[in-house]
């Protein structure tokens, strides 16, 4: 499709029948001029001129026509400014088949009828220049039209063709056997509600545009894969929109100069936002879901002026389609956007803070709960080591907010007792020592401390809770389960106690500290466990082992080999062996721009390390997932102390020392034969007695 790349292009198209009149020369012609009307309407007028130049129109009274190839008339004009306006049947004896785009440029009917000889009106509605129109009717014999209380369908009644901008009452519900809406069908009305159903299949450019009292719209239930342009552009009143679920594509200013609008939910799965799609309105926010791949110029954020609005904001995913478009430019055109980009996890946080209602006390922001109780909504304190009070403004504090210390740069932190829950990363990069009460029930979020790069240690304080710690490292009550090793702990040597049967998600992710990890009873090891942990020099696993997660040891760049006993039978993605590739991601990268794509495919970022070993027994998972992956794999080991050594040299060596013991058992066995030989010497004769 022709793209323009100023916004005067769509504000003309407003004006349907800009365009030279033209009539088509027959039926056959009418689908094929429809296409091309709702693929490519930009290029309609210069097709629509070239025609008119072959045929000559003729003059008839108050009518122009061309003769078509069948040898009847085409209507491209009339000059009767009757209100109530009879299309006549027959022309210089030819009978009147077909009515133009442009027929009523210069008259401004109330009443039209449509005789029975009429078999084509031109796609692109001619009637959408009739801004006085209450009523169209239609002969009872006409074999391809109809009207049903004034407005104009298709014979079968499957499709509207035209609702007379000025008929009385303000809503319309759309018949249930309509399929179809045609361009421009239902515009310039006076109606403030259209009631929509789910078997609509088609809808058109202009379809609803010019509704300057249409107030809401409701297309959810409708399933089409785009949303033509232009469909409600100049809606001045519409505030509540719902746009179709599973559509790929919003048209170009498809609402543009709503200039009520101010909110609008994208559907998840759309690709494609078009030109000036939202210009125009009073939409100051928007989230863009990650489905989107491209968002055309000033397709938000920008005034019917085409100048950018002060403080618009896109909420997305970082790195997609709506983080391109904050800053999206074009120099050839003056084009550039500077529009606040906001993640949607952040987004979600704020919209659920407001919420809340906040109360300011002092450094802390907070809400009321349950009446008498307090949830720590925000730390502004500029101190290095903030306490906690029990109670703000005489409420209990009993909660912490999700992100409430983010804009604190305190180096510690200490909660008070009376805290039992704690919102997902509450705390920023600048804490090193926290203190959780030990009545703490639970602590929300998969990974609630990943922002936390610089803490030391975590203290839980004596209570009966869900939460302990030992050394600085937290686990849950019992030391069931290593819950995080800090990130920036300093400790070289890490022995997890025998209790402790799995490691979280991300517990050591991070940490460049630790080298020489044992986890003599965890039988689980859940994602990103060690993700990044590059000072990593052994591991010591457990036999009791059974669940390695995806990601667990990924990018331990000097973790030479790991050993995988025969109960382990899960290994996730990229578990062990690998590390990040920086050249196939700047490929991936490369190759994802010239394919004009947002989002690059970084899955095959992963290589193998060199040198890498696994060490476990034939016919286990781990051998398996060695096998896979073309990572060396060493069977036929037994670990000794911080060595693998190889069972058949512990055999020799068992032979080995096995004859030395026999010899050593022969020699004193010798010895002691000797011995009993020479104890047991025969005694000498006694002499006869002479």
């Amino acid at each position: 499709m022709l793209k323009y790349k100023k916004s005067a292009a769509w504000a003309m198209c407003l004006c349907l029948c800009a365009s030279a009149a033209v009539c088509p020369v027959s039926q056959a012609r009418a689908e094929e001029d429809s296409q091309v009307a709702q693929s490519e309407w930009d290029e309609e007028p210069e097709l629509a001129q070239e025609e008119t130049a072959e045929q000559e129109e003729i003059e008839s009274g108050d009518y122009s026509y061309i003769v078509t190839d069948e040898g009847t008339a085409c209507l491209t004009a009339i000059r009767d400014k009757s209100a109530d306006l009879t299309i006549p049947d027959m022309l210089d004896g030819m009978a009147v088949t077909e009515m133009g785009a442009d027929i009523f440029a210069e008259v401004s009917p109330e009443k039209v009828h449509i005789p029975a000889t009429i078999e084509y009106i031109y796609a692109e509605n001619c009637f959408s220049r009739c801004e006085n129109l209450t009523e169209i009717t239609v002969d009872e014999k006409n074999e391809n039209y109809c009207s049903e209380d004034g407005i104009l369908y298709t014979k079968d009644k499957t499709c509207i063709f035209c609702y007379p901008q000025k008929k009385a009452g303000d809503s319309f519900t759309v018949p249930e056997n309509v399929t179809k809406l045609a361009i421009a069908s239902i515009y310039g009305t006076q109606l403030k509600e259209i009631k929509l159903h789910s078997g609509i299949t088609e809808l058109n450019r202009h379809t609803f545009a010019l509704n300057e009292k249409l107030e809401s719209i409701d297309m959810s239930m409708i399933t089409i894969e785009k949303l033509p342009v232009m469909i409600c552009a100049g809606c001045s009143a519409l505030t509540d929109v719902k746009l179709p679920q599973g559509m790929t594509e919003i048209g170009g200013a498809a609402f543009m100069s709503c200039s009520s609008l101010e909110n609008i939910t994208i559907p998840d799965g759309v690709m494609m936002i078009g030109q000036s799609a939202f210009m125009g309105t009073a939409i100051m926010k928007v989230r863009i879901p990650s489905s989107v791949r491209l968002i055309d110029y000033c397709a938000f954020g920008y005034d019917d002026n085409e100048a950018a609005v002060p403080g618009f904001t896109i909420v997305g995913e970082p790195g997609s389609a709506a983080e391109v478009y904050s800053t999206d430019k074009d120099a050839d055109y003056g084009y550039k956007n500077e529009f606040e980009f906001v993640p949607v996890e952040a987004d979600d946080v704020l919209e659920e803070y407001k919420s809340l209602d906040p109360q300011t006390s002092g450094d802390y922001q907070y809400s009321v709960q349950n009446g008498n109780e307090a949830m720590l909504l925000m730390c502004t304190s500029s101190d290095e080591t903030v306490e906690v009070p029990a109670e703000i403004d005489g409420y209990t504090v009993t909660s912490i907010f999700k992100g409430a210390f983010l804009n604190c740069s305190a180096t510690e932190i200490i909660l008070p007792e009376t805290v039992k829950t704690i919102g997902e990363a509450p705390f920023s990069e600048y804490l090193e020592s926290l203190t959780i009460p030990g009545g703490c029930e639970s602590i929300e979020g998969v990974e609630p401390f990943v922002t936390c790069t610089a803490l030391k240690e975590i203290n839980v304080t004596e209570g009966s809770g869900a939460y302990t710690s030992r050394d600085g490292v937290l686990f849950s009550s019992g030391f069931s389960e290593l819950i995080l090793y800090p990130q920036a702990k300093t400790d070289e040597d890490f022995t997890a106690p025998e209790e402790t049967e799995s490691v979280a998600i991300s517990a050591f992710c991070g940490n460049n500290n630790v080298k020489n990890v044992s986890l003599p009873g965890v039988k689980s090891i859940g994602n990103y466990a060690f993700d990044g942990c590059s000072a990593l020099e052994s591991v010591k696993l457990s036999d009791k082992l059974e669940s390695l997660g995806d990601h667990a040891f990924y990018n331990c760049l000097n973790l030479p080999s790991i050993r995988l006993g025969a109960n382990v039978t899960e290994i996730g993605d990229y578990a062990v062996g690998f590390v990040y590739d920086e050249e196939a991601a700047m490929q991936a990268a490369q190759q994802s721009a010239s394919e004009g794509s947002q989002t690059p495919d970084f899955y095959n970022i992963n290589k193998v390390m060199d040198g890498f070993k696994i060490y476990t027994d034939k016919d286990t998972t781990a051998y398996q997932y060695a096998d896979h992956f073309g990572i060396e794999v060493v069977t036929g080991t037994i670990s000794m102390g911080d060595n693998n050594v190889s069972t058949g040299f512990l055999y020799t060596l068992a032979g080995i020392a096995g004859a030395v013991v026999l010899a050593v058992i022969g020699i004193f066995t010798g010895k002691s034969i000797k011995a009993k030989k020479k104890s047991k010497k025969p005694a000498a004769p006694k002499k006869e007695d002479k």
